[in-house]
């Protein structure tokens, strides 16, 4: 997932420098929710599958 996250951020550069949406900084932290994220899904999807069986 990092991998396509450090591939795609030259793209999401290019792309979001004429309207200044996008800082370096902003997407670090949008990639830091998004692994968080998953990361939380597994977990909880984990703890069923053990609870559940």
């Amino acid at each position: 997932m990092s991998g396509a996250f450090l591939l795609s951020l030259p793209v999401l550069a290019d792309l979001t420098q004429p309207l200044g949406l996008l800082s370096t900084t902003a997407l670090v932290f949008l990639f830091l929710f998004a692994w968080y994220l998953v990361w939380v899904v597994v977990q909880v999807a984990r703890h069923r599958a053990i609870r559940f069986r």
